[in-house]
């Protein structure tokens, strides 16, 4: 692909695992470190706290600790906030993450401890095993859960002020994070052991999404990964496309280019095959790119869209019927979601894509879903 990016970040905030770079893993200070100042409260203050009931006396002294039981609602706003896995919602709320199940709102766990600040990005592995969370603030750490006993497999330290996208490879083995505009760095992980895989300096990552394996001429998998991003740099976005070589942990990454076409993403997918990438727009079409050659192929038009594109998924094979296969072969099937809660799925009939299935939702699709509820979208 085009330009190699192998120049490593500084060290940073270093994480509590090993890096490529080096065998020291220096941890960051821990709260007993830091000064804090404690304002005594005047006599007035204290005479009004007299009053209240001895358990809130009580509560206000540091005595009772409180703990979050249940969380209600969610506003949509956390990149990739919302995930569907095993008949469980997983959702940010707040510093926690919370799996719900959707028929009884009593029902609730939280994964708490991992994140001092809000949320920011919420990723789940495709086998369903791993969640990845995000956060901001003084320590933007990158938590990885283990799905099934709820407990911190990682704490990855590397980020400085804020983490804006995340994403697992498609088998799991690796995970990318995404830092903010003030951060701008990529990173690698290889989730068998905990390591940077690979590392960069970039333009602020608003979205990542990987594609399975880098093909060549003859498209055939190579051993490289693919995975595409797109960033913010200056007034325009741009989509970039990235391979990856585990083995050298060497990055190299390829712009698309749009020609006149200027258009503001919101949401991004390959395909099943890898050959190409949809982009949805604020525009309410969807830009296809052809990885190939790292070209925008064609719009599809959606008239219905008023509001945009907010949510794109290519369903996988196992749902798609065979009335959709395309030329090559492959299952050409696409699902989006808009502003004014239309819910559309997309076929490929040899020449365009045509939307066959609609459903309209009560508001916005707001982020995107996980693969396992596509055939739910589907059928629906």
């Amino acid at each position: 692909m085009g330009r190699n990016n192998t120049r490593q970040p500084g060290s940073g905030r270093r994480s509590a695992v090993l890096s490529r770079a080096g065998d020291l893993a220096v941890q960051r200070p821990s709260s007993s470190q830091f000064k804090t100042d404690i304002i005594a409260p005047s006599l007035a203050t204290q005479q009004r706290h007299s009053a209240r009931p001895k358990m809130e006396q009580k509560a206000m002294k540091g005595g009772v600790k409180m703990e979050l039981e249940h969380a209600i609602g969610y506003d949509g706003h956390i990149c990739s906030g919302l995930h569907y896995h095993k008949g469980v919602n997983i959702l940010a709320a707040g510093g926690n993450v919370n799996i719900s199940d959707p028929l009884d709102p009593h029902k609730q766990k939280f994964l708490r401890g991992g994140h001092e600040n809000s949320i920011t990005v919420l990723a789940l592995s495709r086998p369903g095993d791993m969640i990845a969370s995000g956060g901001e603030g003084r320590t933007p750490d990158v938590i990885v859960w283990d799905f099934s006993k709820g407990n911190i497999l990682y704490r990855l330290q590397e980020h400085e002020h804020g983490i804006s996208a995340l994403g697992f490879s498609d088998d799991g083995r690796f995970l990318g994070t995404c830092g903010n505009g003030l951060d701008k760095k990529l990173f690698i992980w290889d989730m068998k052991t905990g390591m940077i895989v690979a590392s960069t300096v970039f333009d602020e990552i608003l979205m990542l999404v990987w594609g399975g394996r880098v093909r060549d001429k003859k498209r055939r998998p190579t051993s490289k990964f693919l995975f595409g991003t797109v960033s913010r740099g200056g007034k325009q976005q741009k989509v970039t496309l990235w391979a990856l070589d585990p083995k050298t942990g060497k990055l190299e990454s390829m712009t698309c280019t749009c020609g006149s076409h200027v258009r503001k993403f919101t949401c991004i997918d390959f395909s099943n095959d890898g050959e190409w990438l949809y982009a949805g727009t604020t525009s309410g079409d969807v830009a296809v790119f052809q990885v190939k050659r790292a070209v925008l192929y064609t719009f599809i038009g959606l008239h219905t869209l008023t509001g945009g594109v907010t949510a794109i998924a290519v369903p996988p094979p196992p749902a798609c019927s065979s009335s959709s296969r395309g030329d090559d072969g492959e299952f050409q099937e696409v699902c989006v979601g808009g502003a004014t809660g239309i819910l559309a799925h997309l076929s490929y009939d040899g020449k365009s894509y045509k939307a066959d299935k609609r459903a309209r939702l009560d508001g916005a699709v707001k982020t995107e879903w996980h693969h396992r509820l596509h055939t739910a979208c589907i059928d629906r």
